[in-house]
C-alpha cells in the first residue's frame, strides 16, 4: 500500500506484542522504498517504547524475540540486511521459556 511518495508496511503482532499495543497489527509508513527489518523495529520501539525491552538486548534482538517474513525466520544477523516490500507479510513473535 502507498500514499504519494510515502510507502506503507504493515506488521501482525503475537503474545506480549499484542497486549502492549492492544492491536493485531501495525501499519508504519516511510518513504524509504524498502526499509531494513531492524529499522521496522526501531520505528516500532518509537511508537509503542514499552516494546523496547522485548524487542531488543544489548543492541540485539532479545532471546525468544521471533521475527517471520513470509514464513521465513528472520535473525539478529540479517535484520540489517533483509529489506521489505510493502506487500510482505511480517509477524512479530515473543516465544515462552522456562519450565
Amino acid at each position: 500500500m502507498s500514499t504519494g511518495g510515502l510507502k506503507t508496511f504493515k506488521t501482525n503482532l503475537f503474545g506480549p506484542f499484542y497486549s502492549l499495543t492492544r492491536t493485531k497489527s501495525v501499519e508504519l509508513t516511510y518513504d524509504n522504498d524498502s526499509p531494513t527489518v531492524k529499522e521496522m523495529l526501531f520505528k516500532l520501539v518509537e511508537r509503542f517504547p514499552k516494546m523496547e525491552e522485548y524487542i531488543f538486548e544489548d543492541g540485539r534482538l532479545a532471546e525468544f524475540t521471533t521475527i517471520v517474513i513470509n514464513g521465513d525466520l528472520v535473525s539478529d544477523q540479517e535484520w540489517d540486511d533483509i529489506r521489505l516490500k510493502p506487500e510482505d507479510r511480517v509477524s512479530l513473535f515473543k516465544g515462552q521459556h522456562g519450565g
